[in-house]
């Protein structure tokens, strides 16, 4: 069953924009062949980092809204982490809204129990001495 992760990307500021722009591009491709379907993407650019990472200060982030099956995210991990050019990688399971699966099977069914239905009302004579 598939599931929905944000992936968060943090890469070496020296590959400066347009190598960002490649790297992150290349990561997405090799994710995509791996069974993974990016959904959302933030680019978040340079930013200061609040410790040192490899002798960095300052790194380009970026989060990916993805859907995957859960084996994939140790593929992916693994991935990013043997390229040198990416700092960090982190894969978060995103939990779904309450209420919204829900919603989108009575969708998919064409469930009709959104109405409202009126409770009956009580007797006023019930429980009361007459």
């Amino acid at each position: 069953m598939k599931r929905f992760y944000e992936i968060a990307l943090i890469i070496r500021p020296d590959l400066g924009e347009e190598g960002y722009v490649e790297k992150l591009a290349q990561l997405k491709n090799i994710f995509t062949e791996q069974g993974v379907r990016i959904v959302g993407e933030d680019n978040w650019g340079l930013r200061k980092m609040a410790y040192t990472i490899k002798k960095h200060k300052e790194a380009f982030y970026c989060f990916l809204a993805a859907e995957m099956e859960p084996d994939t995210v140790k593929l992916i991990n693994y991935d990013a982490e043997m390229d040198e050019d990416v700092l960090r990688i982190m894969v978060r399971l995103q939990k779904p809204i309450p209420g919204k699966e829900e919603d989108a099977a009575a969708e998919s069914e064409g469930d009709t129990t959104d109405q409202v239905q009126e409770p009956e009302p009580e007797d006023a004579t019930d429980g009361q001495p007459e």
